[in-house]
């Protein structure tokens, strides 16, 4: 499942499906919608049914003109099947255009109702009841105008970057808020955390030790799986997770951190092995140094300081 918004529609009623398209990604949603995701070289049912699969919400436009549609009522067999069958995974967001009886088939579902009203002001309202989460982080936009939150104890924000529905790991871009991420940082610190308690403000801790340093001070802070109740980072021995935990780790860092002109700065409350196996190979593409978490000192030193190959 990825983190994108399927509109599903009934061709004569485009014009609205067009209106919210346009507002919603303006907003930094990732949004899926036939016309402008399917290339003419591909197939078309192909495409819709990965469209589905790939999806965190199904947004169905619905009303007398998607009722009598077979496009749309195909596409709902899908989110039926991702929503209520085997995987239970896809959640269905309806916005009733008119007052067309809805399926019954559809019980669990949350419902917004429009109704003649597609209007700036009402689409408005539509994207407030949107998880704010699945907003995608745009490199084009001050961390302040953007789903941010500011970090404790300094003057620095967060805003999610990433985020594995699989596994639970999560990434945040911390930086000053009235900056943009840049391309291609000249120091970039990255914070794991993979183990400890959730209250621990890593962050803070990064900060205490390279604020005044660095200036503006940008950080990848990348979060594991945690229990149930959501206390702990946790991280069992299990073979698929630790593999999942390093893959994550690598492939987040490549997203951000430009080969040639960017430092590593690591700092890690994690085992050692993870550390390793997550870091391999780094050294060909960037200049890493690691600041590893000593309990009895209860603070990060630095471990390993390897220059680009």
């Amino acid at each position: 499942m990825g983190n994108h918004i399927f509109i599903s529609y009934s061709r004569k009623d485009s014009a609205c499906a067009d209106q919210i398209y346009s507002r919603i990604t303006d907003k930094d949603f990732s949004v899926w919608i036939d016309h402008r995701n399917i290339d003419v070289s591909t197939s078309w049912t192909k495409e819709i049914v990965k469209g589905v699969e790939e999806a965190a919400i199904f947004m169905l436009l619905w009303s007398a003109n998607a009722k009598d549609s077979d496009n749309v009522q195909q596409e709902m067999d899908l989110a039926l099947h991702h929503s209520f069958g085997a995987q239970k995974s896809l959640k269905v967001f309806v916005v009733k255009l008119d007052d067309t009886v809805f399926p019954s088939q559809f019980k669990q579902v949350q419902v917004f109702k429009m109704e003649g009203e597609c209007t700036d002001v009402r689409i408005e309202e539509l994207i407030d009841a949107l998880p704010s989460e699945l907003r995608v982080f745009n490199f084009k936009k001050p961390l302040e105008i953007q789903n941010m939150e500011s970090v404790p104890e300094t003057p620095l924000v967060r805003v999610p970057f990433d985020h594995d529905l699989t596994w639970g790991f999560k990434a945040d871009i911390v930086g000053p808020r009235e900056k943009r991420f840049p391309q291609s940082p000249q120091v970039l610190h990255v914070g794991l955390q993979f183990t400890r308690a959730t209250t621990l403000n890593l962050v803070e801790d990064i900060y205490k030790i390279v604020g005044r340093q660095t200036d503006p001070i940008w950080m990848l802070h990348i979060m594991g799986t945690t229990n149930v109740e959501g206390t702990e980072y946790r991280l069992p021995p299990d073979a698929k997770l630790w593999r999942a935990s390093c893959a994550y780790i690598q492939d987040t860092i490549k997203k951000v951190a430009d080969e040639r002109k960017t430092t590593l700065r690591v700092f890690a409350p994690i085992p050692a092995a993870l550390l390793a196996g997550s870091m391999r190979g780094f050294e060909r593409f960037w200049h890493v140094q690691l600041y590893h978490y000593e309990p009895t000192l209860n603070g990060y030193f630095l471990a390993l300081d390897q220059e680009r190959r």
